[in-house]
């Protein structure tokens, strides 16, 4: 974790403000008939608030140090994120705020003195989290001065907040397998294993229909088989900043694949330009989709039966 800066933010409340107003008003007021005494008294009291009332929440606040580290680095939006915040204020009670603009919901909690928290925080939004925003604030004791000082924090390690799954349906069309030299093969009633059969769908290739199956059940029925070891998929996913949901069915397809026994290529845009990467698990999947940006993805390799992914709004 690295501190980066420290902005203070001072700010009267509505009870500072009607202070002020009196203190003007007595001010313009022709004071000579009162009591020096009871005036003197009633002068010393007023300093005394606005003194208090000034200096505690600045110095409070302006003291004020925090500390945070994660306790995880993977989650989905959708899931809590966690952190343990440590605040160390001057002495007086703080109100603390944890964000991290639109990656994660706002949170504040109470501190006094020095104290550390375990926070979880929703995760809202898919990126790569390296800085946190904490804010202290203060009005104590007496209400006068609102004092909010915000520490930008730059974490020691990234957290991955992957897009949330949305289911896809895919399945393999085993007219369109290739090996992973580009080669085409031809598909075959006996090399490939039967995982299933299921209800006939337009398109469906005739050499796939379960004859036996389809005649005991008066419909035709397609047999649903093992991909091979060498099925190759490109997932290439063009985000758009005004649906992020494409980064969510990407995600889903990529799981879809892997289910079907596909290997998958990820196309995408990143800060560093466009890149394919082979999907080495579901975990490496989200932290690709986390990163990922909205500019054009890289291409689909060649040999590679390329699934794009857009969104719905174009």
């Amino acid at each position: 974790m690295t501190r980066r800066r420290a902005r203070l933010r001072i700010r009267p409340t509505g009870f500072g403000l009607l202070l002020v107003g009196i203190v003007t008003l007595a001010l313009v007021i022709d004071a000579g008939g009162a009591d020096p005494q009871v005036a003197g008294l009633a002068w010393s009291a007023l300093a005394a608030v606005v003194v208090i009332g000034t200096i505690w929440p600045l110095w409070v606040v302006a003291t004020s140090t925090v500390s945070v580290r994660p306790t995880g680095s993977d989650v989905v939006v959708g899931d809590p994120v966690g952190f343990e915040v440590t605040v160390t204020s001057g002495g007086g009670p703080v109100e603390v705020s944890l964000g991290g603009g639109d990656a994660i919901e706002r949170r504040w909690w109470s501190a006094i003195g020095r104290s550390t928290r375990s926070v979880a925080p929703t995760a809202t939004g898919r990126c790569v989290l390296r800085d946190l925003e904490v804010e202290v604030r203060s009005s104590a004791p007496l209400g006068v001065l609102r004092v909010l000082r915000r520490h930008d924090i730059a974490l020691a390690a990234p957290v991955w907040i992957a897009p949330a799954p949305i289911e896809q349906r895919w399945r393999v069309e085993s007219t369109e397998r290739r090996a992973l030299d580009g080669s085409a093969r031809q598909p075959s009633n006996a090399g490939d294993l039967v995982r299933s059969v299921r209800h006939y769908v337009p398109g469906d290739p005739a050499h796939l229909v379960h004859w036996p199956t389809s005649a005991r059940a008066g419909e035709l029925l397609i047999r649903e088989l093992e991909p091979p070891g060498d099925l190759l998929v490109a997932v290439v996913v063009h985000l758009d900043d005004a649906d992020d949901t494409v980064a969510g069915r990407a995600a889903g397809l990529v799981e879809a694949i892997s289910e079907a026994g596909g290997s998958v290529i990820l196309c995408t845009a990143t800060e560093d330009g466009p890149a394919a990467t082979t999907v080495a698990s579901r975990l490496h999947a989200g932290r690709l989709l986390a990163a990922a940006i909205a500019a054009p993805p890289a291409p689909p390799p060649p040999g590679t039966r390329a699934e794009h992914v857009r969104s719905s709004l174009r």
